[in-house]
């Protein structure tokens, strides 16, 4: 297996994005993860598991790179809907284990 260690700060499509766990993201809501274009910041539950958070990291890069390509990646002319997102999350995160690569998650800090 290999593994690609996901770093604090990631540049997306010329932006450079924070990641970091954020404690409390799934008590109260159906939220795993969120990411925010305005802060350039992803943020992960460091309380899910390591497939689930392979798999919300992806989902919200997905988002990340949708609004960074000007919603370039609409069907129609309409937002990808949040289930295609979590099928394209889902299914890269079983792609890249089929593959032999795993997510390392350590680097990334956690803030309340």
């Amino acid at each position: 297996m290999s593994t690609v260690v996901v770093p604090s700060t990631l540049n997306i499509l010329g932006v450079d994005h924070t990641i970091r766990f954020r404690r409390g993201l799934i008590s109260g809501s159906s939220a795993q993860a969120q990411s925010c274009d305005n802060l350039a910041e992803l943020q992960i539950d460091p309380a899910l598991n390591p497939s689930q958070k392979a798999e919300v990291f992806l989902h919200e890069l997905i988002h990340t790179c949708e609004s960074s390509l000007g919603w370039r990646l609409r069907k129609g002319g309409t937002p990808l809907a949040e289930a295609d997102i979590t099928a394209l999350g889902h299914g890269l995160a079983a792609i890249f284990r089929e593959l032999g690569i795993d997510f390392d998650f350590s680097a990334l800090p956690v803030v309340d």
